[in-house]
């Protein structure tokens, strides 16, 4: 069985782990989470090749089919001076969470 051992820091309270299981986890999501980004990266630049290549067009071929989706921009709530001095909290709904993995140095 590994050894595991824990300390907290009281600056951001978090629990420093030195556990080899963990680290190898938290390895394998940072290096799916890069993989990601170079995906995301590389899909960027394919996609404005073929908006390229459609010369700034709808168009459909063998079953794809790539449109152009217009959204309305967001917003800005914070530009309002009504709303400066309006409680929007009873407005709020539910607070969310997640776990979010970053690299320190």
């Amino acid at each position: 069985m590994e050894h595991t051992s824990t300390e907290h820091t009281s600056v951001e309270n978090i629990k420093v782990q030195r556990d080899k299981k963990w680290a190898k986890l938290a390895n394998n999501v940072y290096e799916l989470q890069c993989k990601l980004k170079e995906l995301k990266d590389k899909e960027r630049a394919l996609l404005a090749e073929l908006v390229k290549e459609s010369e700034n067009t709808n168009s459909f071929f063998e079953g794809l089919s790539l449109s152009l989706v217009n959204r309305p921009g967001s917003i800005k709530y914070s530009s309002i001076p009504e709303i400066k001095e309006l409680n929007l909290d009873q407005y709020r709904g539910n607070p969310t969470s997640y776990w979010k993995l970053s690299k320190r140095y």
